[in-house]
């Protein structure tokens, strides 16, 4: 949080935010293994059939399970989705070292979070979303999610219907102020000792605020801490929205989902000891350009990180994992079914200028000066044998024109490295640098991976 935020232009729409827009498809939702619930018996719509997602997927395993174990079968083929060829033999996926990590500050997670939901009389999903909030914590998904980060089983409090109805305006401060009057007014609220995270859901009617952004327009969601009586509280806040992309309710459950995550493995954002965090220092474009730099943040760009899992009937989205990432499998975790994640990596070596921020950032990157040209290395990796898939390049925002690409070959296998001629047009200043996607795409699926130019 607290980043100046400008995530992907044209891949995707904006739609619920931690601290920005974020972005999602509807018509690319996922499904998890088993091929995931297609509706919500507290009021979701059943999720689109047919359209392949967008992103690959990586084993389960969050406590030391065995990747390759979930890589069993080949349900590729009845996907329609890159086939394994030749099935479970022995294979070594060539990622590259040095991926991406979401940076542990040392503040506190919660280790045992108990969500207790809060909703006001004009609220128009009172019971649906005191049922998500019963289940999420409870699922695998959760744990596939928050494992890794010293998160467990979340329990839900009873939840808190407010009598009246919810302001029609209220900035964070004035919500800190309202939700401190609440705590120490003797109301059902738990006591936040017991590591309670309140997930407050406004509607339609009310306008939410925070650090000059409004909800719905340019951001979706959030989540904060403040202090009362001397005790650090967390909450998230979920406001009501409308897209094109999905129905009120999905976007409600994959903006809760994503800010309940972030809200156990980051509770403190804002302060001196935030716990998960941040990008390593050679990769600070990620947040930059993804809309943030928690672990839902880093997925929340990606078509495919939203699906209905085998155990919990809402849309949610998934998130980060920094194990998945190193080990070469889709950093976005849970898996889906029937998918074998491909991608491809720019491998970047320069020290380059990063944001806007005084004093300038350094990350790693590619120095390219305007109007010249620079030769790249592009390695290519898999989780199994999906044979050659296809490479491209783009700029970010997508369309721009202030790259142009050039490769020796646009084709390869797991173990190549192609080459990358970037030419720097003109120099443009929303990132402090240059983004740029690469795209690797077979069978209907496509991954992406983020590079960098810069002075």
């Amino acid at each position: 949080m607290g980043w100046d935020l400008r995530p992907l232009v044209g891949l995707l729409l904006g739609v619920a935010a931690c601290s920005g827009p974020e972005a999602l498809r509807a018509d690319q939702l996922a499904r998890s293994d088993a091929g995931g619930a297609t509706g919500s018996d507290a009021g979701g719509s059943p999720l689109p059939e047919g359209p392949v997602a967008q992103s690959g997927i990586t084993p389960g395993g969050f406590q030391s399970d065995d990747w390759d174990a979930s890589l069993s079968g080949d349900a590729n083929a009845e996907a329609g989705l890159p086939q394994r060829i030749g099935g479970d033999a022995a294979w070594t996926n060539a990622v590259p070292s040095g991926m991406p990590q979401v940076v542990n500050n040392g503040g506190p997670t919660v280790t045992s979070p108990v969500f207790q939901s809060v909703t006001f009389a004009n609220y128009d999903q009172t019971t649906a979303v005191d049922d998500f909030i019963s289940r999420v914590g409870l699922t695998s998904y959760w744990l596939h999610a928050v494992g890794e980060y010293g998160v467990g089983l979340a329990r839900a409090a009873t939840p808190v219907h407010i009598s009246g109805g919810a302001p029609q305006n209220i900035d964070d401060a004035q919500l800190q102020v309202w939700l401190a009057n609440e705590l120490t007014s003797g109301t059902t609220l738990e006591p936040p000792e017991s590591g309670t995270v309140y997930v407050i859901f406004y509607p339609y009617s009310t306008s939410v605020t925070f650090d000059g952004q409004q909800s719905c327009f340019t951001m979706g969601a959030y989540h904060n801490s403040t202090v009362v009586n001397g005790i650090n509280v967390s909450y998230a806040v979920v406001p009501e929205c409308t897209t094109d992309t999905m129905t009120d309710w999905q976007t409600t459950t994959v903006a809760a989902s994503h800010e309940m995550i972030e809200a156990a493995t980051d509770p403190l954002p804002l302060t001196a000891t935030p716990g998960y965090s941040g990008v390593d220092p050679a990769h600070l474009y990620y947040p930059l350009v993804l809309g943030g730099g928690e672990v839902a943040d880093l997925c929340a760009q990606w078509p495919a990180s939203f699906f209905v899992p085998d155990d919990l009937p809402y849309t949610v989205q998934r998130t980060w994992s920094n194990a998945a990432a190193s080990a070469g499998r889709d950093p976005c975790q849970p898996e889906l079914d029937g998918e074998t994640f491909f991608n491809a990596v720019p491998i970047l070596a320069d020290t380059v200028h990063v944001g806007s921020a005084t004093p300038l950032q350094t990350t790693v990157g590619a120095f390219i000066a305007p109007g010249t040209s620079k030769v790249i290395d592009v390695v290519l990796y898999s989780e199994a044998d999906v044979g050659p898939w296809a490479v491209s390049a783009v700029s970010v925002p997508i369309g721009g024109s202030n790259l142009s690409f050039a490769w020796d070959r646009t084709t390869g296998n797991n173990g190549d490295t192609l080459h990358l001629t970037i030419t720097m047009n003109y120099a443009e200043s929303s990132y402090g640098g240059e983004p740029f996607l690469i795209e690797s795409t077979l069978a209907g699926e496509t991954n992406y991976w983020l590079g960098y130019v810069g002075q």
